[in-house]
């Protein structure tokens, strides 16, 4: 969708607009800031180069949004979808129907740490496949080699790989 001159224009008036105090967001509520910058620097993370958050993103987006209301709806809208989607106590696999709020499936799960978890846990959970209350639950992110995710690989996918790499 081509946007209209009257849109650009906002959007410029939005971005040249002075930025408000540091983390006093204009149109989001606080808790829709703070989501906002966890997504922003799950899709930019800071490295040894700035995040999204280093570089304004949420505050920009902010001002954005502050400047058009049919984008602020469908940005409402969509926050309201993720919040839906969120991996609650008993959320399950819709393939296997295995529970999602587990260790296993954590981006704090260290087989290397004790209690296998990298953060303090106050004691060790024992089935790291079963559902459990912790607070310290981030979901996991699995990428492939080539930085995409690596979703839909089967073993066949591996031997298919591991056939090239000795083809003449």
């Amino acid at each position: 969708m081509k946007p209209t001159r009257r849109e650009v224009l906002v959007t410029i008036a939005a971005l040249a607009a002075p930025s408000p105090a540091q983390g006093q967001p204009i149109f989001l509520t606080a808790a829709e800031l703070e989501c906002l910058t966890a997504l922003a620097e799950a899709i930019i993370p800071r490295t040894d180069t700035p995040g999204a958050a280093d570089a304004g993103v949420p505050a920009t987006i902010d001002r954005r949004l502050a400047a058009s209301p049919q984008l602020a709806e469908r940005f409402r809208s969509g926050m309201k979808a993720l919040d839906a989607d969120a991996i609650g106590l008993a959320a399950t696999c819709r393939k296997c129907g295995g529970a999602l709020h587990a260790c296993s499936q954590c981006g704090n799960f260290d087989t290397s740490a004790r209690f296998e978890c990298s953060q303090s846990i106050p004691e060790r959970i024992v089935s790291k496949q079963a559902a459990n209350s912790c607070t310290f639950f981030t979901p996991a992110k699995t990428f492939d080699l080539t930085g995409s995710r690596g979703v839909g690989a089967t073993p066949d996918d591996a031997r298919a790989a591991f056939d090239n790499l000795f083809k003449k």
